[in-house]
């Protein structure tokens, strides 16, 4: 079993992850306004083609993060440090 320090940085970068994702989201929720509040005369293939690509961002991170992978690996070291279930 993992010691309380080990646990707790586990914890910590589970932590960090996923406020990572969650700002993330943020980008998600605009691009998805952009396309709701699309008029016939709006360009929906590129409209989707943004909203695509800020998603991808937050499942894979971009160049500079790894996203929600990042958060499935923190979450996967946690709960083997944990014993926590799936």
């Amino acid at each position: 079993m993992a010691t309380s320090e080990e646990s707790a940085e586990a914890r910590s970068k589970l932590d960090e992850a996923h406020a990572k994702v969650m700002n993330d989201l943020g980008d998600v929720w605009v691009s998805v306004e952009a396309v709701r509040n699309s008029e016939p005369t709006d360009n929906l293939h590129d409209l989707l083609a943004d909203l695509e690509k800020v998603v991808q961002n937050a499942r894979d991170g971009g160049l500079l993060g790894s996203g929600a992978n990042s958060h499935r690996r923190a979450l996967n070291d946690w709960r083997k440090l944990t014993g926590a279930e799936d």
